[in-house]
């Protein structure tokens, strides 16, 4: 681990899981001093805490995801607004997976899952007649991953839940 932190968000350090390289808009805080060109580490901040422009070392809950290398100063990062932003701020050079990254490679054709999405339908294994109800399943890439492959006369319908309202009664 480097000396020199980057912290980003949980859908950044998926992305970064997956092969991409971290947007300069993705980069939530980095430790003061970062430049161009620097080695650092880069961190999940796991509870969504972390305020854009952090400059200490984050104290708070994170999960390391790799290293590489600083394309863009920190004061260049952050003397703008996030939306102003372009470009990559770091490219990753060692992340803790190596899965190439796929930008613009089939956009048209593929949609890259999480093992997860992929995992389920095989699990689960359901059989002809029986009725799967998928109840996560936005935007319904697993779904259709699973009645495309599988290939089978069982039926599957996708929801995806985005409120529960519980009465005051109601314990967990």
């Amino acid at each position: 681990h480097h000396q020199k932190e980057v912290m980003v968000d949980l859908s950044c350090g998926a992305a970064i899981l997956r092969g991409a390289h971290i947007f300069a808009p993705g980069v939530l805080g980095a430790t003061a001093g970062v430049q161009a060109g620097d080695q650092v580490s880069v961190y999940v901040d796991v509870e969504g805490k972390c305020l854009r422009g952090f400059i200490k070392p984050y104290a708070g809950p994170k999960v390391f995801v790799g290293n590489g290398v600083a394309r863009m100063n920190r004061d260049d990062i952050f003397s703008v607004a996030q939306e102003q932003l372009s470009g990559i701020g770091v490219e990753m050079t060692s992340p803790l997976y190596d899965c190439p990254p796929l930008n613009d490679v089939m956009s048209d054709s593929i949609f890259l899952q999480n093992l997860p999405s992929t995992l389920t339908g095989h699990v689960l294994n359901p059989q002809p007649g029986e009725r799967v109800l998928d109840m996560c399943a936005a935007p319904a890439f697993s779904t259709i991953s699973d009645e495309r492959n599988h290939r089978r006369k069982s039926h599957t319908s996708s929801v995806h839940l985005i409120k529960v309202e519980r009465p005051p009664t109601w314990q967990l």
